[in-house]
């Protein structure tokens, strides 16, 4: 099958969401499938036409911001891509049509149903636009009747978490397909540091982009300090890059760490596992909004794929896989006294870190790797295939 993904960044390896898109588009390129990606260059910067691994992708040129437009302002940067995106579909054949980001959805939609072609919604978020200012709340409600709308007539809805099965299972959608963002299982196969002969220094890593007042770094800073003033030998390695807009403060934050405290910038994607390698837990803390409460991050399956037991807030399906697993301690992201505890914790009881990081390299070997998930993608795309239907009725 001719298969169209349209996605609303330019797919590029340094955007959140590429792994998710990427990894749907090779595994249906490896089962056969042509797949050609049409994507939204915000920038201008990335190449109009170029084949990764072969993925054929097609970018859109419409510059627009990451959050810097008002809602009003984006909306009619988002109408010209709309109408830019329109006069390509229709030039263009696909057997399927897959959406990823609500942004994309209404012009495909619409030539999905012209052109009688099934049409999967892939969505990452719980809810895409909850971070937008409370005076916008309407307009979200609106977007929240929309993304309904479309949801009911689409022919599968794909997601990331439990809890959108049950979001979307709930309104009435008949096909939710759950393909969460998991790491490859050959990432948990591959040889890790044997940090059973690991002595002294307890090596916190909290990996990822540091943005002040959303990943828990003021209440992380402060509980550190308060692990190193009880006498722990501990380390806080902070890989990412620092926003721009958070340098200045940050800087304030932790300069009382002194040398226990590593920053090491930012690092490109496939660098992934040497971040981890001299971590002995994972610190991913997220606040409970009503944004961010239902998401479950990739750096938490990231962590147990490398072997690292996990401090976490309890957001999206992270307390199920803890409890599930015991590969995690939850804390609570605002209480600099609880962080603290999860933390000293894990110094005093090696054989326990030990236990959880063994507990989450289960887990993904045998169930949360995309090995697994894709099996899940191939038998949707099957039922979407006259001639896979006709084969199975024989």
């Amino acid at each position: 099958m001719r298969i169209v993904m349209v996605n609303s960044v330019s797919f590029l390896p340094t955007q959140g969401r590429y792994r998710w898109v990427y990894a749907q588009a090779k595994s249906l390129v490896d089962a056969g499938h042509e797949v050609h990606i049409l994507a939204w260059d915000r920038l201008l910067e990335a190449p109009e036409r170029e084949v990764i691994d072969g993925i054929h992708v097609e970018r859109i040129r419409v510059k627009a911001g990451f959050g810097r437009l008002t809602p009003i302002r984006t909306a009619f940067r988002l109408l010209w891509f709309h109408i830019r995106l329109l006069v390509r579909l229709l030039g263009i054949h696909a057997d399927v049509f897959h959406t990823f980001n609500p942004d994309v959805i209404p012009p495909v939609a619409l030539v999905a149903r012209l052109t009688r072609k099934p049409h999967v919604m892939a969505l990452i978020e719980p809810h895409y636009y909850y971070n937008w200012p409370d005076r916008y709340r309407p307009l979200i409600k609106l977007l929240d009747g929309a993304e309904r709308h479309f949801a009911l007539r689409a022919s599968a809805v794909v997601v990331h978490n439990l809890y959108q099965v049950n979001k979307f299972t709930q309104m009435g959608v008949r096909n939710v397909v759950h393909l969460a963002q998991v790491p490859d299982r050959a990432l948990a196969d591959a040889e890790l540091p044997d940090r059973s002969k690991r002595t002294g220094t307890v090596v916190f890593g909290r990996i990822g982009t540091v943005f002040g007042g959303i990943n828990g770094i003021e209440e992380l800073i402060p509980a550190f300090k308060a692990v190193l003033d009880t006498g722990h030998d501990a380390k806080l390695v902070i890989a990412g890059r620092v926003s721009p807009e958070f340098e200045e403060e940050f800087k304030k934050l932790v300069a009382p760490l002194g040398d226990k405290l590593v920053v090491t910038g930012s690092f490109h994607p496939n660098e992934i596992a040497k971040q981890y390698e001299g971590v002995d837990v994972s610190i991913q803390l997220t606040p409970r909004t009503i944004f961010y409460r239902y998401i479950t991050p990739t750096k938490f399956t990231d962590s147990l794929a490398h072997g690292v037991p996990v401090i976490s807030s309890a957001i999206g399906d992270v307390p199920y896989l803890a409890e599930k697993t015991g590969a995690a301690i939850l804390v609570d992201e605002t209480n600099v006294e609880s962080i603290r505890d999860g933390m000293t914790r894990l110094i005093e009881d090696r054989e326990l870190r030990l236990r959880m990081g063994k507990a989450g390299l289960d887990l993904v070997r045998n169930e949360y790797c995309w090995d697994q998930m894709q099996h899940r993608l191939f038998a949707l795309y099957d039922s979407l295939d006259p001639k896979a239907r006709a084969a199975h009725a024989a």
